[in-house]
């Protein structure tokens, strides 16, 4: 009896913090917002898929979702960490060099990178590119992108002297600096200020044996995210068709109102093609990522952020879930892959 108190209390507590107090970007009334969240849908959830009229029959919710990071069970943590992730996975594929570990702002070099606090700006300068990702901030926030290829060293576009930079290396809290990756031409057509990744789920229902290909979507950046791509930031995301890797329109979560729920054929920021437009070399990726994914047979599902390049591609990093907001805005999939995917696990009925 105590336990099964217990374990209510713990229920309870959850979905007070994932549904009933998360952010609310929409104006909705107490009555609605109670409505929704009883059946485990935020506020804003209620908004993007249109519950109102839609129902909520063809939608997971965030709170479900929340379930599906104990598939891997113990072994999430070799996608959770982004150091291990990185020494585990450069076996494999490619993913992006770590060059240090910071930790209340002492820098700590990695794999022989002649980083240091006294030498950082020129070591930004020698590396021309790179990234600053504090951890502990999801949705790309506190992402920082360094271009030191020029005169000045520009932070997410913008010019900063040497204060402002070390300023973002002192914080309190750990973070990593690794090699930025150029995106190839395709991905940088769809929005050249941001990096636009691929977020692709492969997985295996219980029971089976092999993971395969589940689904996937392409993100893409806007004025309103840059450096990144991340819905939650004010990025954009389009379908594409497991088939023919054709994107369709793209559509923002939040970001700017008047754009919130439009779908794009174009880019609203610089009018780049977008719907119709065909990722190179679909079939191959979906095939390679199967494979990887294979290749440690105790991840059952892992959803992949994959940054196409002119050369092939990168693995940016590894999820143990994945949000379904960004592939349920268009419609919703409790009865579609994903949603059979996590079925099978007991997450939903």
């Amino acid at each position: 009896m105590l336990n099964t108190l217990k374990k209510q209390v713990r229920h309870l507590r959850r979905w007070k913090k994932y549904v009933w107090d998360d952010r609310e970007d929409f104006p909705v009334s107490f009555p609605e917002k109670l409505r929704w969240a009883l059946k485990g849908f935020s506020v804003n959830e209620s908004v993007w898929y249109k519950l109102k009229e839609n129902g909520t029959g063809e939608y997971i919710s965030e709170f479900e979702r929340l379930d599906t990071r104990q598939i891997n069970g113990s072994y999430r943590l070799l996608l959770d960490d982004k150091l291990v992730f990185e020494e585990l996975f450069s076996k494999y594929t490619r993913v992006p060099v770590n060059y240090a570990w910071i930790s209340d702002g002492e820098i700590y070099p990695l794999h022989g990178a002649a980083i240091s606090e006294e030498n950082l700006l020129p070591f930004l300068k020698d590396v021309k590119k790179s990234v600053l990702k504090w951890t502990g901030s999801g949705g790309g926030s506190d992402t920082y992108v360094f271009d030191a290829s020029g005169e000045d060293i520009l932070v997410n576009g913008q010019a900063a002297d040497e204060e402002a930079v070390r300023k973002l290396f002192g914080r309190k809290g750990e973070a990593l600096l690794c090699e930025y990756i150029t995106q190839s031409a395709f991905s940088a057509a769809l929005y050249p200020h941001a990096t636009n990744t691929i977020r692709l789920v492969c997985a295996k229902k219980k029971g089976e044996k092999r993971a395969h290909f589940i689904s996937a979507i392409q993100r893409i950046g806007s004025d309103d995210s840059i450096p990144v791509d991340n819905a939650s930031a004010g990025g954009m995301t389009a379908s594409i068709d497991p088939e023919t890797g054709r994107l369709g329109p793209a559509i923002a979560k939040l970001g700017r109102m008047e754009r919130r729920m439009m779908p794009f054929s174009y880019h609203p920021d610089t009018g780049g093609q977008i719907e119709g437009a065909v990722i190179p070399g679909w079939t191959k990726l979906k095939e390679e990522m199967e494979t990887l994914t294979n290749a440690l047979p105790y991840l059952k599902l892992v959803a992949w952020d994959i940054l196409l390049t002119d050369d092939g591609y990168a693995v940016i990093e590894g999820n143990a879930s994945t949000g379904f907001g960004i592939f349920q805005v268009e419609h919703g999939v409790r009865h579609k892959a994903l949603g059979d995917l996590i079925r099978s696990y007991g997450i939903i009925k």
